[in-house]
C-alpha cells in the first residue's frame, strides 16, 4: 500500500471512531433524559415529560445501539402522559414557595397563582400551561378570585391591594389593608366584594371590602383573649360566618353589613373546634359541635335543627343537598354523608387508619377526595346511597404526595381537581381522564385463543363477549351446585363451545352456547384424587374438537369433546401443572409448573424436548423455528434450539413494580408486548424486546388477575373493579405522537429549560 493510501485509511477510521462516539455520547443524551421524563410522570407533571419526551427524541437515530430501548422508552412515556384515567395529575405547577395560594377564574379555564418572582401567573388549566404573567413592579403574596369572573385580587407585600382583568390585562390599585397583611381574603359577590381576615398577630381583625367604592365598609377587630379561628362565606347567599376562641358564631349580612350572632359561646374546651359550612342556596349554615350537628336557618330562627351524630364530627362539606362529615368514632376515619333537609344517614364512605387533613367533594358528580397525613390523596367514586353498603376508597391519585395539604378545590364543572402542598407545589388533577374503554358487568375468566373471545362471569351467569364487534355473542347459567371460586374455564375459537370444571370430581363440562345443551362431560382421570387436587387450566385445540387439561397433581391430557373422552395422554411433571401453552399450529405444547419450570413437549409425540425455568407465554414458529418466550422472576426470557436462551432484564423495577408467574399472563399476536399480572391487582404492560415497561392497568385488588390482549390488540381486557370488566383501548405509537402535539401545540423546550430540569432532577 501507497503511504497515501494508507493515510486514506487511516483518516476514514479515525472518522468513523468520531462518528461512533458522537453517536454513544446523543445516545447517553437522549436515554439520560427520557429519564427526566419518567420522573416527571412520577411527579404528577405529565405535561413536561411530553415535552421533555419530545427534546430526548432529537437526539435519537436509527443507527444507534440503543435504539430500540429509546423508542420503546419513548413509547411508554408517550403512553403513560398522553392517556390519563380519571383522578389523574397531569401537571404540576412549581412555585417554590409553602402553601401557595390559587385561584380558579374564567369560567374554570384559568389558574391564578403567585410566581416563584413574586408575580402574578395565568396558567391555562385543561392544557397545564403557563399561559402568561400579568405585569407590575410589586411583589405579590397572595390571589384571590372568583371562578365566574375574570377579575382577580393580588395582595402586594407592602399591604397594596391590586385588582387585575385577566382578558383585558387592565389594573387598577383598590386601596391598602388597614393593619397588618392578611392571612387568606376570599373574593364573594360576584367578584365586587372581597373579605379579608389576618391571623399574623395577637390582635386579629377582619376586614370587608367593597371593590366598586374602593373602601372598607366593615371592619371588626378581635382582643387578643378571644381571637379570631375561621370563617366560611356564601357568595350565593351573600353571607360570612365567623368563628371565635369562646365558641360563639357571628353571622354578617354582606348586603347590608348587619351582624347577627347565631351561636352564643360555648364553655367547653372543644368550642373553638366548631367546622360550619352554607348549603348552596346560601339561606342554611351547618356547624358542628363534638357529637353534634347543628342547621341553622338564616331567615328564620324557629327552623333551627340539632342532631345527635353518634360519633365525633370533624370537617363538613355540603353538595348538593347532602352533608359529607368527617368521622372520628373509632382509629380509622370514615365519611359520614347526610341529608341536609332530614338529617337521616344515607351513606357511609369507608376511608383508613391515620388523620384526614381536607376533603373535597366534586361538585358535578357525587365524587369525594380525601387528603391523608401519610402523603395520600383518595377518591371516593361511584357512592353507593345506602348504609349497608360498602363504599370503599375507589383509588389512590398517583404522582401527588400531599401529607400536609394546604388546599384542595374542584372546578365548579367537576372536571378538574387542583391541590396546593405545603412544599410549594400545585397538582392539576383530571377528575374524568381520556381513556377510551367499556366496561361490562361480570369478572373476566378466559379467552378464545384467537385473541376475539371473552368469557365473562356474573354470578352464575356466563356470558361471551365479542372484542372486536363489541357485542355479547353467547349467554348461559352454571349449575348451582358448582364450586365457583375453584372453577376453571375456557372458550373456543368460534365461541361455539365452552368449558367449565367441576372441583367436585374433576370432570369437564362441554357445553354447546347456542343450544346451551351439554356437549359432553369429560373425566379423563386415571390417577387417585384426593382433597388437594384440582383443575388448573384447559385449553382448546385449534381444530375446536378437542381440548387440553391440567391437574395439580402434574398430570394433563388431550381430550376429545365429543364424548369426553381422552385422545391422548402424555407425561406428566413432578409439580403441579399451572398452565399450558400451545404453538399457533398445535404442533408444540409448553406446560408451565409451580416450581417455575416450563416444559417444552412435541405435542403429536408428547416427547419432551427442553425443559427451561420459568414460565412460557408463547410458542412462536414465525421465523421458521421455534422460538419460546416467557418470564423469568423479572426477566423475559427468548430461548431457540438453535442460540439457546436469552435474557432481557425489564425496567419494571425501576417503575416500583415486580413481575408476577401466574395461570393469566397474555402475549400480543405479533410477541411485541406482553402482560403481567401483579401482586396489587394491576396488570403491566411491557415491552418484549427490551424489558421496557409500558403502562400498568388498574384492576381489581386481590392476589390474582386476569388480563388479555383482544381482538387485534388495539385493547386490552381485564378485569378493572370489584365485578366489573374493562376493554380499554390501547393507543399505537402514529396515535399517541398525534394526541401529544394536540396538547402540546407548538410548545417546544429549549436548552436552557432543559438545563434547568436537569438540575432540579
Amino acid at each position: 500500500m501507497t503511504a497515501l493510501s494508507i493515510f486514506t485509511t487511516f483518516m476514514i477510521m479515525m472518522y468513523m471512531r468520531a462518528l461512533k462516539s458522537e453517536r454513544t455520547a446523543k445516545q447517553q443524551t437522549a436515554l439520560m433524559i427520557q429519564n427526566y421524563a419518567d420522573k416527571s410522570i412520577e411527579n404528577g407533571d405529565k405535561i413536561s415529560a411530553l415535552l421533555i419526551a419530545k427534546k430526548a427524541m432529537e437526539y435519537a437515530s436509527n443507527k444507534m445501539d440503543s435504539i430500540d430501548y429509546i423508542n420503546a422508552e419513548n413509547y411508554s412515556i408517550l403512553t403513560r402522559a398522553v392517556v390519563n384515567e380519571p383522578y389523574s395529575a397531569f401537571a404540576e405547577i412549581d412555585i417554590g414557595r409553602e402553601s401557595p395560594q390559587f385561584a380558579i377564574v374564567d369560567s374554570g379555564k384559568k389558574l391564578a397563582v403567585i410566581g416563584q418572582e413574586g408575580d402574578i401567573e395565568i396558567w391555562n388549566i385543561e392544557r397545564g400551561m403557563f399561559d402568561k404573567k400579568l405585569e407590575s413592579d410589586k411583589f405579590f403574596v397572595s390571589v384571590t378570585g372568583e371562578e365566574n369572573s375574570d377579575n382577580v385580587i393580588g395582595i402586594t407585600i407592602d399591604r397594596k391591594i391590586i385588582k387585575y382583568n385577566i382578558s383585558n390585562s387592565s389594573q387598577e390599585e383598590i386601596g391598602s389593608s388597614s393593619n397588618s397583611r392578611y392571612s387568606e381574603t376570599v373574593l364573594t359577590k360576584n367578584s365586587t366584594c372581597m373579605i379579608g381576615f389576618s391571623t399574623y398577630t395577637d390582635k386579629s381583625f377582619l376586614d370587608i371590602w367593597d371593590i366598586e367604592k374602593k373602601e372598607i365598609v366593615y371592619n371588626k377587630k378581635f382582643d387578643s383573649n378571644n381571637k379570631f379561628v375561621r370563617a366560611a362565606h356564601s357568595n350565593a347567599g351573600a353571607h360570612i360566618t365567623y368563628l371565635l376562641d369562646d365558641g360563639s358564631l357571628t353571622g354578617i349580612d354582606l348586603n347590608t353589613m348587619e351582624e347577627k350572632q347565631i351561636a352564643p359561646p360555648v364553655s367547653a374546651e372543644t368550642s373553638r373546634f366548631k367546622n360550619m359550612v352554607y348549603n348552596e342556596k346560601g339561606d342554611k349554615l351547618y356547624y358542628t359541635l363534638e357529637t353534634k350537628l347543628y342547621a341553622v336557618d338564616l331567615a328564620d330562627s324557629s327552623n333551627n335543627k340539632e342532631y345527635d351524630l353518634g360519633f365525633y364530627a370533624g370537617s363538613i362539606r355540603c353538595s348538593d343537598g347532602l352533608l359529607y362529615i368527617e368521622n372520628r368514632a373509632g382509629s380509622k376515619i370514615n365519611i359520614t354523608v347526610l341529608n341536609a333537609d332530614s338529617g337521616e344517614t344515607e351513606a357511609i364512605l369507608k376511608g383508613k387508619y391515620g388523620t384526614l387533613n381536607n376533603f373535597s367533594v366534586n361538585p358535578a358528580q357525587k365524587e369525594v377526595v380525601g387528603s391523608w397525613s401519610d402523603g395520600s390523596i383518595s377518591v371516593w367514586r361511584d357512592i353507593t346511597f345506602d348504609t349497608t353498603a360498602d363504599n370503599e376508597i375507589y383509588k389512590y391519585i398517583k404522582g401527588i404526595d400531599s401529607s400536609v395539604s394546604a388546599r384542595l378545590k374542584f372546578s365548579e364543572d367537576g372536571k378538574y381537581l387542583i391541590n396546593s402542598n405545603i412544599d410549594g407545589t400545585i397538582s392539576v388533577v383530571s377528575t374524568l381522564g381520556n381513556t377510551e374503554y367499556e366496561e361490562f358487568s361480570g369478572e373476566l375468566m378466559a379467552q378464545s385463543r384467537n385473541y376475539r373471545y371473552a368469557l365473562i362471569k356474573n354470578g352464575l351467569e356466563l356470558s361471551i363477549y365479542d372484542t372486536l364487534e363489541k357485542t355479547e355473542t353467547a349467554e348461559l347459567t352454571m349449575p348451582e351446585d358448582f364450586d365457583i371460586f375453584y372453577t376453571i374455564y375456557a372458550v373456543s375459537d368460534d365461541a361455539g363451545t365452552i368449558a367449565v370444571s367441576n372441583f367436585k370430581d374433576l370432570g369437564v363440562l362441554f357445553v354447546d352456547t347456542q343450544t346451551k345443551q351439554v356437549i359432553s362431560e369429560s373425566k379423563a382421570v386415571d390417577f387417585i384424587i384426593d382433597d388437594f387436587t384440582m383443575i388448573n387450566d384447559i385449553k382448546f385445540a385449534q381444530d375446536n374438537k378437542s381440548a387440553y387439561i391440567t391437574y395439580s397433581n402434574g398430570e394433563f391430557a388431550k381430550v376429545d369433546i365429543s364424548d369426553g373422552k381422552k385422545i391422548q395422554d402424555y407425561e406428566g411433571a413432578d409439580s403441579s401443572i399451572d398452565s399450558i401453552i400451545l404453538s399457533d399450529d398445535d404442533k408444540w405444547l409448553a406446560i408451565n409448573t409451580s416450581d417455575r419450570n416450563t416444559f417444552i413437549i412435541n405435542a403429536e409425540s408428547g416427547e419432551t424436548v427442553h425443559k427451561l425455568n420459568g414460565e412460557a407465554y408463547a410458542l412462536d414458529e414465525s421465523s421458521g423455528r421455534l422460538e419460546v418466550i416467557g418470564t423469568l422472576n423479572d426477566d423475559i426470557f427468548k430461548w431457540t434450539k438453535e442460540d439457546g436462551e436469552k435474557i432481557t432484564s425489564t425496567n419494571n423495577l425501576r417503575q416500583g413494580l415486580l413481575n408476577r408467574a401466574l395461570n393469566y399472563n397474555s402475549i400480543s399476536p405479533d410477541k411485541k408486548y406482553m402482560l403481567t399480572s401483579i401482586s396489587s391487582g394491576d396488570t403491566v404492560l411491557t415491552d418484549v424486546t427490551t424489558g421496557v415497561f409500558i403502562k400498568s392497568f388498574s384492576g381489581e385488588k386481590k392476589s390474582f388477575g386476569r388480563a388479555f390482549f383482544a381482538g387485534d390488540s388495539s385493547s386490552v381486557i381485564y378485569t378493572s373493579a370489584n365485578g366489573v370488566s374493562r376493554l380499554e383501548k390501547l393507543y399505537n405509537m402514529e396515535e399517541l405522537e398525534k394526541k401529544a402535539e394536540n396538547i402540546l401545540r407548538g410548545r417546544e423546550l429549549s436548552d436552557e429549560e432543559l438545563e434547568k430540569i436537569g438540575k432540579s432532577k
